[in-house]
């Protein structure tokens, strides 16, 4: 087996990737740091979560226990071990670092810097990916990425397709973490109240007593010692831990703060609208996955908002009123009628309108995207004489996920940036 072809995983990028080696400057090739933040990205089948570094001289090498993997760095050369590797005794070196150079590969090259920073006495997180294309640029354009109940702030660094966009065309993006809640809502529709336990973005109905309570002390007692640990704790301000989060990418990391964005799935879009009319200075526009606005607030600005869902989602088949409990299908309208005759009207246009003070008056049309047909409410009719507006698109075979390409034709990412990067803050 030559070293060449003894790595199943890498090969084949190799092979559409590589450049001859010596053809790139030193300083434009990944760090060590940077490569082995790559490979768990690229290859998470076979570098599963983000572990530390460890040191065996000469490598720098990563251990993934669970799969018996094993990737490490010597020199300009990277290495595999264990089952990637079948029947080697040894590292096998399968690449060179010039291999993915970094105007090449640009994602090789992107910085992956996870923060803590206290807000409110609590030691809060996020991950900063700052791409090859913004190094040694000012005044950079920022997505922040909300993950929804039980996500990650590292799940949609890995899956929400923002760190590809971001590699692509040079901004930073931005994933934060929400902290762990148990909680008392009826999460699975059917009609009793459960006791949950999941990172939860304290937004609108969380901590409130009618819709969503915090759990009390005996219904605490019901977790695992670690769970309660983790959500043995008051209700959180989470706009004052965002504002802490822009203002620290836009100190640390030369973000234009006129140039700054949100979007957000499911409870990460409860976040993201609570956003969009509570902290309107902050962001230069919003987007909403999967789910609605739930506070009562007038923005303080003209702000461009886009609200967006699958037509398949159960979630929102369920709130809307259609699901059909007897099948268990979706089928939300993708024409006109699903705003004339529905609840998408009162439980997702309404309080929006609201919000951005918006008239009822509004365009529709169907539109194709990336080989998926959209059905799009545009409203732009202001009550104030603002230039504030409202995108609705409701995605043809989209169940209650955020589209990547993989997980449905759509890439969301591509489809919001095109809308980010036409808004900014007065």
């Amino acid at each position: 087996m030559s070293p060449r072809h003894a790595s199943c995983c890498l090969s084949s990028v190799l092979v559409a990737l590589s450049v001859a080696a010596g053809s790139a400057r030193a300083e434009d090739l990944p760090t060590p740091q940077q490569l082995l933040d790559y490979a768990e990205l690229a290859y998470d089948q076979h570098f599963p979560t983000h572990v530390a570094n460890q040191s065996l001289p000469p490598y720098t090498y990563r251990a993934y226990p669970a799969v018996g993997n094993y990737i490490g760095v010597a020199g300009s050369q990277i290495y595999l071990y264990g089952k990637v590797v079948p029947a080697a005794a040894a590292p096998v070196p399968v690449a060179s670092l010039s291999d993915f150079a970094c105007e090449r590969v640009p994602g090789a090259c992107g910085d992956r810097i996870d923060t803590t920073i206290t807000v409110d006495g609590v030691a809060r997180e996020f991950i900063v990916w700052r791409p090859y294309k913004a190094r040694g640029r000012q005044g950079l354009p920022a997505v922040l990425m909300l993950h929804g109940t039980s996500g990650t702030g590292a799940e949609f660094l890995l899956r929400s397709g923002w760190r590809e966009k971001a590699d692509r065309e040079g901004f930073i993006a931005v994933f934060p973490q929400a902290l762990f809640y148990c909680y008392v809502q009826d999460e699975n529709f059917d009609g009793v109240p459960d006791i949950n336990a999941f990172t939860k973005w304290a937004a609108g109905k969380l901590g409130d007593p009618e819709k969503r309570p915090l759990c009390n002390a005996d219904q605490l007692a019901t977790l695992t010692a670690t769970n309660r640990a983790r959500a043995d704790h008051p209700l959180m301000n989470d706009e004052a831990y965002i504002r802490a989060v822009v203002e620290h990418v836009r100190v640390n990391h030369a973000v234009d703060p006129k140039q700054v964005y949100v979007s957000g799935f499911s409870n990460g879009c409860e976040m993201a609208g609570n956003l969009a009319a509570t902290a309107a200075d902050l962001f230069a526009a919003v987007h909403c996955a999967s789910s609605a606005l739930s506070v009562d607030t007038l923005a303080s600005r003209a702000i461009a908002v886009v609200h967006s869902m699958g037509n398949k989602d159960p979630d929102q088949g369920r709130a809307l009123g259609y699901y059909n409990s007897a099948t268990g299908q979706v089928n939300i309208p993708l024409d006109e009628t699903v705003l004339t005759t529905g609840r998408y009207a009162t439980g997702i246009v309404a309080p929006f309108l609201k919000a951005l003070q918006l008239g009822q008056t509004y365009t529709w049309q169907q539109v194709p995207t990336q080989g998926r047909t959209t059905s799009r409410f545009r409203f732009a009719s202001s009550t104030v004489g603002a230039s504030n507006s409202l995108l609705t698109v409701i995605i043809d075979g989209l169940a209650h996920e955020y589209p990547n390409g993989k997980n449905h034709p759509v890439v969301m990412a591509d489809e919001i940036w095109e809308f980010f990067k036409t808004q900014r803050v007065p």
